[in-house]
């Protein structure tokens, strides 16, 4: 999945993709930055979390909005939400698709660092 090669077998080949690539990320012996600079949902939250050092900036937009259209969190989020040291903040994210900003990501300890977007 991550040959680079086009095509696949349809969804089961794009989700396999998406996990290897989140594993890939979070295992690599080579430390990975994800920059969260507008708007981080979705697959974009899932691959974000994986990072070793996770900056947000003032224009950061975090959530996992799946569940404002009656689906669950996906990506992954059932392995990082509940590993969020803020008790219950896993829980709040999950169920109520909010969107979150730089100060959030931060004390919940999903972004590791605040930079200003002009700095990047």
């Amino acid at each position: 999945a991550l040959d680079g090669q086009a095509g696949g077998e349809g969804p089961d080949s794009q989700f396999r993709a998406e996990y290897e690539l989140m594993h890939w990320v979070r295992s690599s012996p080579v430390p990975q930055v994800s920059l969260m600079d507008g708007i981080v949902m979705g697959c974009g939250a899932g691959l974000a979390v994986n990072g070793a050092f996770r900056v947000a900036t003032e224009r950061t937009a975090f959530a996992m909005p799946e569940t404002n259209i009656g689906f669950f969190p996906d990506v992954g989020a059932n392995w990082w939400l509940p590993r969020i040291p803020l008790p219950g903040a896993g829980l709040y994210i999950a169920l109520s698709g909010a969107r979150l900003n730089a100060n959030d990501l931060l004390s919940t300890g999903l972004a590791t660092h605040y930079v200003h977007s002009s700095r990047l």
